[in-house]
């Protein structure tokens, strides 16, 4: 019976679209096998990430999760003052929500302004979630229940995700708790 109960929440949770998705990985590094010569096939290794590198964080601007708001989901206009946004360098602060529950470290994931917004239905809606692209620095360390500051530039930018729809894009320089 027990049986039972998980395995329908799991298929309620993957209809709902709130479950772990599985994506291709990349090599992103090859070695040669020690004392191996030209001729031999390499041998394939994924690289660990190095520590996020120190950045300087003047001069972006804080926005707000309510001048996100300023996206009409259904027409796709935005405000002025979130247009305003649009290409410069941002800082805000939200909650991971990584694609796969597994992921220890991350170079992508979404950002939303409570913890949890993600794992129920129906998700937020697409100017509540933001996709995050770590642009420099390697992975970083997935923060479940901490707050964390983004730094990035920011995008107005369609898009889809397995846990929703998504209205905004930041190609992120940090992120992580202050």
């Amino acid at each position: 019976m027990q049986l039972q109960i998980i395995t329908w929440s799991l298929i309620a949770i993957a209809l709902a679209g709130c479950g772990p998705t599985y994506r291709a990985v990349e090599v992103t590094d090859v070695k040669a096998k020690p004392g191996a010569t030209d001729a031999s096939r390499p041998e394939m290794a994924v690289e660990e990430s190095e520590a996020p590198k120190s950045v300087k964080l003047d001069g972006f601007k804080p926005i707000e999760w309510k001048v996100l708001r300023g996206l009409d989901v259904k027409t796709g206009k935005s405000t002025n003052d979130l247009a305003a946004y649009t290409g410069a360098n941002i800082k805000i602060n939200g909650f991971m929500v990584p694609f796969d529950d597994e992921d220890e470290q991350v170079t992508e994931f979404l950002l939303v302004p409570q913890a949890g917004m993600c794992i129920h239905t129906p998700p937020p809606p697409p100017n509540q979630i933001i996709l995050v692209e770590v642009a420099t620095g390697g992975a970083n360390r997935v923060e479940w229940d901490k707050e964390v500051s983004v730094y990035g530039q920011f995008q107005i930018v369609d898009g889809n995700s397995p846990y929703g729809k998504t209205g905004f894009k930041i190609a992120a320089v940090r992120a992580r708790p202050d």
